[in-house]
C-alpha cells in the first residue's frame, strides 16, 4: 500500500515526505493512507483506484474540486485525465494559469456507477461519508481561491440542496468556505455539452485569475 501511495508523488522529492519538518507532507500522505483504506461506503467495492487529488501541494493558490471520478480516472487513480479533464487542462493552459499553484480533487474519491457499469451522481450518504477527505484537503493544503466545478461540488462544501442552486444565477459570484474565497463554475462535461458557453466560460476562469488576494 505504501509503495502505491509513493507513486502518487512521482514527481516529488521522497525525502520530503520522510522529514517531520514537512508537516504539509506528511500530513497529505496520512490522509492518502486514510482514502485508500477507507470502507465507509459501498463505493469502495465499484473502485479500480481511489483518485486522490493531484500530486502537486506546494504553494496551491488554485483549488478546483469536481464532483467524482470517471472510468478513466479509476483506471488510473489520477483526478481529471478523461475528455472533460483535458479540456478544463487545456484551458487553463491556454489562459496561463501556473501549473504548481493548481491542485485538482473530487468530493467523492471512488467511481460511483450503477450495474450497467455507467457513471451516475453520488448519493448525499456518499456524499457525506467522502467530505470528511475533501475538507481536510483543504485545511492541509490552505489554498487562496477554491473553485468549485458544477453544482454537486458547491452543494456539498455548503451542505445545500443541489436542486436549490443554480451556476448560472450565482456567475462569478464570491462565496467564502472559511475565509478563503470560492467561486462555481461550470463542469467541464457540462461544456462538452454545451459548447456554445465556451466564451463565457474562459471569461470566468480568466474572472478567478484576476481576482485580487489579501
Amino acid at each position: 500500500m505504501q509503495n502505491k501511495l509513493f507513486k502518487i508523488f512521482n514527481k516529488f522529492n521522497i525525502n520530503l515526505l520522510k522529514n517531520k519538518k514537512n508537516n504539509k507532507f506528511n500530513k497529505i500522505y496520512k490522509l492518502y493512507n486514510k482514502i485508500n483504506n477507507c470502507k465507509k461506503c459501498i463505493l469502495h467495492k465499484n473502485k479500480i483506484r481511489n483518485v486522490l487529488g493531484n500530486k502537486n501541494i506546494k504553494k496551491i493558490k488554485y483549488f478546483f474540486i469536481g464532483e467524482g471520478p470517471g472510468k478513466m480516472e479509476d483506471l488510473k487513480g489520477y483526478p481529471f485525465i478523461g475528455k472533460s479533464g483535458k479540456l478544463l487542462n487545456y484551458l487553463i493552459n491556454k489562459l496561463k494559469y501556473k501549473k504548481k499553484e493548481i491542485y485538482i480533487t473530487n468530493v467523492i474519491k471512488c467511481i460511483s456507477k450503477n450495474i450497467k457499469n455507467k457513471n451516475i451522481f453520488p448519493n448525499k450518504k456518499e456524499i457525506l461519508k467522502c467530505l470528511f477527505y475533501l475538507k481536510k484537503e483543504i485545511k492541509i493544503i490552505k489554498p487562496k481561491i477554491i473553485i468549485t466545478l458544477g453544482k454537486i461540488a458547491f452543494s456539498s462544501i455548503f451542505n445545500i440542496n443541489k436542486n436549490k442552486f443554480t451556476i448560472k444565477k450565482n456567475k462569478n459570484k464570491i462565496y467564502y468556505y472559511y475565509n478563503i474565497p470560492l467561486i462555481s463554475i461550470y463542469h467541464p462535461s457540462y461544456l462538452l455539452r454545451n459548447n456554445f458557453i465556451i466564451n463565457k466560460y474562459i471569461k470566468s476562469l480568466l474572472f478567478i485569475k484576476n481576482i485580487k488576494i489579501k
